[in-house]
């Protein structure tokens, strides 16, 4: 039997991020694209958040009809993303982070990027199997679905920021957590909410979580070379940016004047009394 083929355009306009698909074959690609497909069949292409992804229909003819227009348009064979612009604010937050939007490579510091609208899209410190989820609509506003980790400004997503001692005791090389390479007590700036782990050359020996309340585990014993090391975990504090905040007084204050706010956008999970 010999299936019918047609080829589609892939436009991803200023999108420089990866995405993937069962048309694209394994693993992912970047930028525009020239697929053969089976005609009269729907397809789709994945950012590895959204569970609906771009879904487009290709006819016998090969013409492209995308099933959601917020997320692609399409003329003729070629079907071309959407694009919006975002900006990411770290505050403190020193560590790497890597996301869909940024293409196979990992990232440190704010940045501004373009996503396609309308979509769930993630950030990951490499530890946590979820990470931080956030959703941009057709409007291009920003919305975390967890303000523990992350608030939603207008087109700004801000991190939330907790300080956290880490002492590793009769521990004296090198070890690494959050992209960050340490030697003795250290304090540094984590994504509350986050599973993260500590690793000994190369290899991870534990792993915790940072919240307000505390960190779990508060400590862990990590072997290295047939002795044990205790790590010990305390809180230091939470942090509230003067940048990030006055981002998020000034959203809430243009918005307000098109919608009440729910009153969790009025705490500061930082710390900061508002």
């Amino acid at each position: 039997m010999t299936l019918a083929n047609t080829t589609v355009e892939i436009d991803t306009g200023a999108f420089v991020g990866s995405y993937g698909g069962a048309l694209l074959g394994p693993g992912s690609v970047t930028g525009d694209q020239s697929i053969v497909v089976i005609p009269d069949m729907r397809w789709g292409v994945t950012n590895f958040t959204d569970p609906q992804g771009i879904s487009f229909d290709v006819d016998t003819a090969g013409n492209v009809t995308p099933v959601d227009t917020d997320r692609a348009l399409a003329s003729g064979s070629t079907l071309s993303f959407k694009n919006t612009t975002i900006q990411i604010d770290v505050g403190e937050y020193i560590g790497a982070y890597t996301g869909a939007m940024f293409g196979p490579i990992g990232v440190s510091g704010d940045h501004e990027v373009v996503v396609v609208p309308d979509m769930l899209w993630g950030i990951a410190n490499g530890s946590d199997p979820q990470g931080v989820i956030f959703s941009v609509s057709d409007l291009g506003i920003v919305v975390s679905l967890d303000p523990v980790e992350a608030n939603g400004v207008n087109s700004v997503l801000a991190l939330e920021n907790i300080l956290v001692s880490i002492d590793p005791t009769t521990f004296t090389g090198n070890y690494q957590t959050a992209g960050l390479i340490l030697t003795g007590q250290s304090v540094i700036t984590l994504i509350p909410g986050l599973l993260n782990t500590i690793g000994i050359n190369g290899v991870g020996v534990g792993s915790y979580e940072a919240l307000v309340a505390g960190v779990t585990p508060a400590s862990f014993v990590a072997n290295v070379a047939g002795d044990d090391h205790t790590f010990l975990f305390s809180i230091v504090s939470t942090v509230a940016e003067p940048q990030t905040l006055s981002l998020m007084l000034a959203g809430l204050l243009a918005a307000s004047r098109r919608r009440p706010w729910p009153a969790i956008l009025w705490s500061s999970p930082r710390g900061t009394t508002i």
